[in-house]
């Protein structure tokens, strides 16, 4: 064997070795960039649920179930999953607060989100 045969082998051997170890972790750099945006979207839409459904409960007469109508709509839209939504009515304010889980292909216990809206309720004033 030549020095130079055993040059090439030696430089063909490192490639496949990087190869190997770069490209999981290039694999899994790309997982995390889909994961954190699944996340961030679905933080987004569990406050898009809690503002609806508070808008939903602030009118002067509200039907029954509105708030949770609102945020269920959302949600499922949206993909969220194990909806909860507590609604709280005061003289003044209506306080919404929205529970649910995102899709998350591996959880590592970020995925529930619990946002709160909360609006003035609509009155009448003469």
């Amino acid at each position: 064997m030549t020095l130079t045969h055993l040059a090439r082998n030696e430089r063909g051997g490192s490639q496949s070795v990087a190869a190997i170890l770069v490209g999981p972790v290039v694999l899994f750099a790309i997982l995390a960039v889909f994961q954190a945006s699944v996340w961030y979207s679905s933080r987004q839409a569990t406050l898009s649920a809690a503002q609806a459904a508070a808008e939903a409960e602030r009118v002067l007469h509200p039907a029954s179930g509105a708030g949770q109508a609102a945020a269920s709509s959302i949600a499922t839209q949206r993909g969220l999953e194990d909806l909860s939504v507590s609604v709280s009515r005061g003289a003044e304010t209506v306080t919404v607060v929205v529970s649910a889980r995102a899709p998350l292909f591996v959880d590592i216990g970020v995925g529930r989100f619990t946002e709160q809206a909360s609006m003035a309720r609509e009155r009448l004033t003469r």
